[in-house]
C-alpha cells in the first residue's frame, strides 16, 4: 500500500503546530508573569508593612501595628512584632507612671521638709541674733524647734518603714496570731491616747478565737495607725469602736469614729503617700500613715477599705483570711 500527501499539506500542518506552540509559550509566559506578580505582592506587601511598623516603633511610636493577618510564617512574625510593640507600649506607660510618682515624691518630700526646716531656721536666727532674750520666749522657741525635730524624726521613720515594706525582699516575721489578743493589745495601747481627748475607745468581739498567720508587730502597727487616725478626727468626748467579727473563712475588723467622716473627694486618694486632709486636726500628720497601713495589709493579703458609716463618722474595714481555731498553739509576741 502506498500513502502519500502533498508537500504543501505537510508544511501547513507544521506551521499550525509551530503557531500553536508559540501561542502556548506566550500564554505560559503571561500566566507566569501574572503569578509571579501575585506571589511577589503576597510576600513583599506584608514585609513592607512590617518594615514600616518597625520603623515607627524604633522612632518611639509604640502604638504602631503591622496589620498583617496571615496563617503562615510571615503572619507569625508579624504577630510577634505586634506583641512586642504592645509590651513596649505597656513598659513605656509604666515608666512614665514611675517617673510621675518619683517627681511627685520629690515634690512632696521637699514640701514636707521645707516647712519644719524653715521654722527651725527662723527660730535659731532669732535666738542667735538676740532678737529673743526673754526666758519664757526662749523656752517657747526651743519647745517649737523640739516639736519640729520630732516631726522630722517621725517623717524619716515613716519613709524608712514605707521603703522597707515596698521592698519585696523585706522579710515578714510570720507566726500564728490570735486576732482577739492582737486587737485587745492595740485597744489597751491606744486607750491612753484616747483619754487625752476624753474619747471612749471600745473593743467589741463575740465568738471563738480567730487565728491568722502574720507579723504581729507590723499588724499591730497597721491597726494603731488607723485607730490613731480615728482618735485624731473624733471630737472631744466622742467614741471610737473596734469590732472583730467572723464571716465564714474571713475575719473582719471594723474601726469606726464619730467624727465628720471622709470627704468623697478624699476617699480615692486616702491611701496615697503624702495625701492628707489639710485640717487643724491633722496639722502634724506626715501623710504616710495610711500608705504604710496599706502596704502592711498588702504584704499580708489583707483587704483594707475606707468609707463613711451610715450613722456618721469614718469607718475602716480589714478583711483577713483566718485559720481554724484547732491550729492555734503559739502565744502571740508582745
Amino acid at each position: 500500500m502506498l500513502l502519500h500527501s502533498e508537500i504543501s499539506d505537510i508544511n501547513h500542518a507544521t506551521s499550525r503546530g509551530l503557531m500553536l506552540l508559540l501561542h502556548s509559550m506566550g500564554a505560559a509566559v503571561i500566566v507566569s508573569i501574572f503569578v509571579a506578580v501575585l506571589l511577589s505582592a503576597h510576600f513583599t506587601k506584608p514585609l513592607s508593612k512590617m518594615k514600616m511598623a518597625a520603623l515607627k516603633i524604633s522612632s518611639g511610636n509604640f502604638n504602631a501595628r503591622t496589620g498583617v493577618k496571615q496563617s503562615d510564617e510571615i503572619g507569625e512574625l508579624a504577630n510577634i512584632l505586634d506583641n512586642m510593640a504592645g509590651k513596649l507600649a505597656f513598659t513605656f506607660k509604666e515608666r512614665e507612671k514611675l517617673d510621675k510618682l518619683r517627681q511627685d515624691f520629690v515634690a512632696n518630700i521637699s514640701h514636707e521638709l521645707r516647712t519644719p526646716i524653715t521654722v527651725m531656721r527662723g527660730s535659731l536666727e532669732a535666738l542667735l541674733d538676740g532678737v529673743v532674750s526673754d526666758t519664757d520666749k526662749v523656752l517657747e522657741y526651743h519647745t517649737q524647734m523640739f516639736g519640729e525635730c520630732k516631726y522630722l524624726e517621725r517623717l524619716v521613720s515613716d519613709l524608712l518603714d514605707l521603703s522597707k515594706l515596698q521592698n519585696t525582699d523585706f522579710a515578714i516575721d510570720s507566726q500564728t496570731i490570735n486576732l482577739q489578743d492582737l486587737v485587745d493589745d492595740v485597744a489597751r495601747t491606744m486607750a491612753r491616747i484616747s483619754q487625752q481627748k476624753d474619747i471612749c475607745l471600745t473593743f467589741i468581739h463575740k465568738g471563738d478565737p480567730l487565728n491568722f498567720i502574720g507579723d504581729y508587730g507590723r499588724l499591730r502597727q497597721m491597726l494603731i495607725i488607723v485607730v490613731d487616725n480615728a482618735i485624731k478626727f473624733s471630737p472631744y468626748g466622742g467614741n471610737v469602736e473596734i469590732h472583730l467579727l467572723r464571716n465564714e473563712n474571713t475575719a473582719h475588723i471594723h474601726i469606726r469614729d464619730n467624727g465628720s467622716g471622709i470627704h468623697p473627694n478624699d476617699l480615692e486618694h486616702i491611701f496615697e503617700r503624702f495625701y492628707k486632709q489639710r485640717t487643724e486636726q491633722n496639722k502634724i500628720g506626715t501623710g504616710l500613715g495610711l500608705a504604710i497601713a496599706k502596704q502592711i495589709a498588702s504584704r499580708h493579703s489583707i483587704t483594707i477599705n475606707a468609707g463613711n458609716h451610715p450613722s456618721g463618722g469614718a469607718e475602716f474595714t480589714f478583711v483577713l483570711p483566718i485559720l481554724d481555731s484547732i491550729f492555734f498553739h503559739v502565744t502571740p509576741k508582745r
